[in-house]
């Protein structure tokens, strides 16, 4: 296994060095990776209930997207947060400043080349060579094939050597559990507990305070209609939300369009968007161009060029649409009436769950602007309620997954703490 990592570190993946050029005083402690900011919403209650268990452990939040670091710092500003793009030697050099007991992988997908996010190998074996405990939370597979010959190489050296390296496995549906324990998971360590995202709809847990907050409250004071458009990811449908947004603006000429598109940090996305207004007339602003205290008015569109604040968004909502193969309970777990659009891909985690709310007529489905438009119409004039009450009907008596989680990891937790 160390060969094959060797291999993957000459792929260029090697990052700065973590936790800063001088090392702190060496603390133990317990990693957690999480791939995504919506991830790490999702598991907060999670991590948290870890922590209350390791009290003299430090939580170490590892990360390998930089422009993560913000968010995850003010999710929990009491841990480190190290970003790392996983090559060996910053693993070491980890493993010797914050020596972990356990390691917790949030959602990640387990076998190697399943998608492009990844749990470095290096970090999980220089764990486990320091004594850690390895569990895999609210797991998930993509199905995907492995895009390169290396991809393949790895899967085929890693794929069953690293899955039997984990004490406990916890996926969200019985397929994943299958093919994990085909690709060498121990059966008895691989345990169905739901998805720890549904758990999000019971209770809107207090968001950390979040810089745009302020600005949108003063948008909402001053009677402007908000709508919150999050995680898109294709120019089809960002088109047809900017002419349903053009639309709306005819019947409702002060709504306020908040739009979020997916990956901010690549200048080429932002630029597309930029176009895109420009050809519709629409006067557009960043977020990070705003400070707090300005007046929220000059502008029909607010682009969200900033990491972590979606969310929060979502809370001071008139109604929300949620990009294809995104997360739609984000918008539903404050309430707010979702719509969605296209055709959503079977493979992406977020499916199941959009499966069964489309199905119980708790979204909103427009295909073309004008449908679009009336649906966010009707949400602003308060008609639109039903769709949040269908929704807890159909997911408010699932089985909690944080506490299906907990017994998983008891077994795991119990020699730790």
């Amino acid at each position: 296994m160390r060969v094959a990592e060797t291999l993957s570190d000459l792929r260029g993946n090697a990052a700065g060095p973590v936790l800063g050029d001088t090392p702190p005083p060496r603390q133990p402690a317990w990693w957690a990776f999480v791939s995504t900011i919506g991830e790490l919403h999702s598991t907060a209650p999670l991590l948290a209930a870890v922590q209350a268990r390791l009290p003299g452990q430090r939580m170490v939040l590892v990360t390998d997207h930089e422009h993560y670091v913000p968010s995850y710092r003010a999710r929990f500003p009491e841990a480190d947060v190290v970003h790392t793009r996983g090559h060996s030697r910053d693993a070491k050099r980890l493993a010797g400043w914050r020596p972990p007991a356990l390691v917790v992988v949030a959602e990640i997908p387990l076998l190697p080349g399943d998608a492009p996010c990844r749990c470095s190998a290096a970090l999980l074996l220089e764990a486990r060579a320091a004594g850690a405990r390895l569990v895999a939370v609210n797991g998930w597979l993509y199905g995907d094939t492995p895009p390169s010959r290396m991809d393949r190489l790895e899967r085929r050296l890693l794929g069953p050597a690293l899955l039997g390296q984990y004490d406990t496995i916890c996926v969200q549906a019985e397929a994943q559990r299958n093919t994990l324990v085909a690709h060498g998971a121990a059966p008895d360590r691989t345990h169905v507990v739901g998805n720890l995202k549904l758990d999000a709809l019971r209770s809107a847990a207090p968001l950390p305070a979040q810089p745009g907050a302020a600005l949108l409250r003063a948008v909402a004071a001053a009677g402007r209609p908000v709508v919150v458009a999050g995680s898109l990811t294709r120019q089809d449908e960002e088109s047809l939300l900017l002419d349903a947004f053009v639309e709306l603006r005819r019947q409702r000429p002060g709504a306020l369009l908040v739009v979020a598109p997916r990956h901010p940090e690549v200048v080429s996305n932002l630029e597309r968007l930029d176009g895109a207004l420009a050809r519709r007339g629409l006067q557009a602003s960043r977020r990070s161009a705003l400070r707090e205290g300005l007046p929220a008015e000059g502008f029909d569109v607010l682009v969200l060029d900033t990491i972590g604040e979606l969310r929060g968004c979502y809370a001071d909502a008139d109604v929300a649409h949620v990009g294809v193969d995104h997360n739609v309970l984000e918008p539903l777990l404050f309430g707010k009436p979702t719509t969605v659009s296209g055709r959503w891909c079977r493979d992406y985690p977020s499916y199941p769950v959009f499966r069964r709310l489309s199905d119980a007529g708790a979204l909103q489905h427009a295909a073309d602007a004008g449908a679009l438009a009336r649906a966010w119409d009707e949400a602003i004039a308060g008609r639109l309620a039903g769709l949040v009450e269908a929704a807890r009907r159909e997911l408010g008596a699932e089985p909690s997954s944080l506490e299906r989680h907990l017994a998983a990891l008891e077994p795991v937790l119990s020699r730790l703490a």
